[in-house]
């Protein structure tokens, strides 16, 4: 199918396009995988206008395909983008798939308003599915990732950091809120609440900053790997080392328990970049300062009725009820 290419290109080219020929072919005419997302994100974003503007009964229901695809829950819809979402029938009606990463990205972003409204009214619901044992981790992960964002996009964000080296308090309102494209740390000139479009964004969920401080905000359910070293390189890439005096990696999770399991992970929580010629002269500013907190540290997520001990998975099934 590609014939000159090397095994390591042509496995760069498959994970790219999900296996699929013609994004295959898309991903081999573009400059490089930054443009290819492009490519789709344009593809997507076209194919959703036109639905749109083609008839309005219909598109409720196409849109509604699409930001369950996003929720990954079950519609009543039964129309959808077939260019772009695969079919599924389930027991509550229909379960829509992305074919491609890029997807989820793009429909993220031109139905944002849409799926905060969608998941604020469908909170009960994302709780209901993480409370049953059948769920997997990485969907609760999903849910509680989509309730925590558009709970900081309704009501900002309010926190207090504290670490071995500084305390720093954070308040950022709901108006400061910035969706960004791309999976490489954004322009974080203006204070604010930065949250990636793209669902396979490395590293963090969130971006936090206020002041001379900047936060990566790392959304998870149960004991997470250390991500510090992914991040270092993000930050260096970004040139956050010298241009902030303080860089947090904050590992949020819905319970205590979990946080706690966390701590051990993040030990010693004052992570000291690998120095080279171009790290900075202060000391202080090529440190990341690790920190594990819970739900209870926000108050936008204090009434967050999570359902205890789902996170971990070790409950029985008669714990559940």
């Amino acid at each position: 199918l590609f014939p000159g290419l090397s095994d390591d290109k042509i496995a760069e080219i498959d994970n790219a396009a999900c296996g699929i020929p013609l994004y295959m072919q898309q991903y081999l005419k573009s400059e490089d995988s930054t443009q290819y997302e492009w490519d789709v994100r344009s593809n997507v974003v076209d194919s959703l206008l036109s639905l749109e503007n083609a008839n309005a009964n219909e598109w409720k229901l196409i849109k509604d395909a699409s930001i369950s695809a996003l929720l990954a829950l079950p519609t009543g819809a039964h129309l959808y983008d077939k260019k772009f979402l695969v079919q599924s029938r389930s027991q509550g009606g229909y379960i829509y798939e992305a074919l491609l990463s890029e997807v989820t990205a793009a429909s993220r972003d031109h139905l944002w308003n849409a799926l905060m409204e969608r998941v604020a009214e469908s909170e009960s619901n994302l709780l209901n599915a993480c409370r049953d044992p059948s769920t997997l981790n990485s969907a609760r992960g999903q849910h509680f990732e989509l309730m925590t964002i558009r709970r900081f996009f309704e009501h900002g964000v309010t926190l207090e950091l504290n670490s071995e080296l500084t305390s720093v308090q954070i308040k950022l309102p709901a108006t400061t809120f910035i969706g960004f494209h791309g999976r490489k740390l954004p322009d974080v000139s203006a204070d604010g609440i930065y949250s990636p479009y793209h669902t396979k964004f490395p590293a963090i969920d969130l971006v936090l900053k206020q002041g001379s401080s900047v936060v990566g905000v790392q959304i998870h359910v149960n004991p997470h790997e250390d991500v510090i070293a992914m991040f270092e390189g993000m930050c260096r890439m970004a040139g956050w080392f010298g241009k902030f005096d303080n860089i947090f990696l904050l590992y949020l999770s819905p319970e205590e328990d979990v946080r706690n399991l966390v701590l051990p992970i993040i030990n010693p929580t004052n992570y000291d970049m690998k120095r080279t010629r171009a790290s900075p002269a202060n000391p202080r500013t090529s440190i990341i300062q690790r920190v594990a907190l819970s739900r209870d540290s926000f108050a936008a997520l204090r009434d967050l009725q999570w359902p205890a001990g789902c996170s971990i998975g070790s409950l029985s099934e008669s714990h559940w009820q």
